[in-house]
């Protein structure tokens, strides 16, 4: 690592100065690791989960080219194949969380988020090419499923007659490629919050861990207050190849990932032992400090899971209702606004975006006062009660003509 002249300060401690702004300095071994560790590290896997929220988000904004007639480069979706579609991302993203954490151990991090990142890179690149040879030809060839005698509308319902009638059109149905892509794009996309999750507990105690995650998950009301009107911006501006914009949408936001996944072979080292910018005094404070931790709880935790099994299935239910809230914003937000507002796609977008950077700062700042006040209940509780009333109170609205 390089210093100024040989003498001066480190960069690294430098930029840990100006993030820790109004704290006392790093005095010890200890916070002069862990601020190294904090700015190594968390910015980079910050920007790689806004490149995810952005790949499984930038649906909504399309979606306003993708519903257009195909005389106007749209697909001529509905509502119901976009909301069909959105959701399917969910239905595999689990299958890879937990083979993607042990790999982190087994053939190092960097290799995980490499494999991760290009897969969903490429998935999320490949639904700009909806109804375009391309994707016939990439799966065209797949070998086709017996489709059963439909005899009543009963049977065109069933899961198995539509999974066979799907899966048979894929080479020439743009909207069966849509379920594909975006079932594709969660299977693989589906192993990187895991990977965070382990990669942070390689390098920080679980207290400081904690704080990291928080960072970390800011990431999520920001890349749709970046990523909606830059999405907007591509569909507006480019138009290369005589592809509509909202195609350009996917493939250059699914390009940015598997770029990041090239870069990341260089910049995230797999474990403390193996990186560079580590002076040797803090590596082995750091070392020590986690195989402490580690022999700690291993002793005490035995069987201690099972006490906490009714805490554990509440939050999931918790935090199912919040994802369905979440996501049901996240995908139709910028189509809401244009139609409860009745301005264009640009400035709807915009206003979304507005939206969700008030979210962003309103989570910094529930997050800092929550630490400043060491309390946790209700600050969970308060926000998730007012946006439930935010949103009652929004719904009244929805039949309200607009106005001119």
């Amino acid at each position: 690592m390089v210093e100024a002249a040989g003498r001066g300060k480190r960069w690294d401690d430098t930029l840990a100065d100006w993030f820790w702004l109004g704290r006392p300095a790093a005095d010890s071994v200890g916070e002069r690791a862990r601020r190294r560790v904090w700015v190594h590290l968390v910015p980079i896997l910050f920007g790689l989960y806004i490149l995810a929220y952005v790949d499984r988000s930038n649906v909504a904004v399309a979606q306003l080219g993708m519903r257009l007639p195909a005389s106007e480069q749209g697909l001529g979706f509905d509502e119901q194949i976009i909301g069909f579609g959105s959701g399917l991302f969910f239905w595999l993203y689990w299958v890879l969380e937990i083979p993607s954490s042990i790999s982190v151990h087994r053939r190092g991090a960097k290799w995980v988020f490499f494999r991760i990142l290009v897969l969903w890179g490429g998935c999320a690149m490949l639904m700009g090419f909806l109804g375009m040879p391309l994707l016939q030809t990439l799966l065209g060839w797949l070998p086709h499923l017996p489709e059963p005698p439909v005899l009543s509308e009963l049977d065109a319902r069933s899961w198995a007659t539509s999974l066979a009638w799907h899966w048979n059109r894929l080479g020439t149905n743009p909207e069966s490629q849509f379920y594909f892509m975006r079932l594709a794009l969660g299977f693989f996309e589906g192993g990187f919050f895991p990977t965070v999750v382990m990669y942070l507990s390689i390098w920080f105690k679980a207290e400081h861990r904690a704080k990291a995650m928080a960072s970390f998950m800011a990431a999520m009301p920001l890349s749709n207050a970046l990523g909606v009107p830059f999405s907007q911006w591509i569909s507006d501006h480019i138009h290369w190849g005589g592809l509509a914009g909202w195609r350009w949408i996917f493939i250059l936001e699914g390009v940015a990932p598997m770029l990041a996944g090239i870069g990341v072979l260089f910049c995230l080292p797999d474990r403390p032992q193996t990186a560079p910018w580590l002076p040797d005094n803090e590596r082995q404070w750091l070392l020590a400090e986690l195989d402490d931790e580690h022999r700690s709880r291993s002793a005490s935790e035995r069987g201690q899971w099972r006490k906490h099994v009714g805490l554990v299935a509440l939050l999931t239910i918790v935090y199912f209702c919040q994802n369905v809230f979440i996501y049901g914003v996240v995908f139709f937000m910028p189509s809401i606004v244009k139609s409860l507002v009745g301005t264009s796609s640009t400035l709807s977008t915009w206003i979304t975006a507005l939206v969700f950077f008030m979210a962003f700062l309103g989570m910094q700042f529930n997050g800092w006062h929550s630490d400043r006040k060491h309390e946790r209940f209700w600050h969970v509780a308060v926000p998730m009660i007012g946006v439930g009333v935010g949103f009652l109170v929004a719904s009244s609205f929805y039949q309200t003509p607009y106005v001119a």
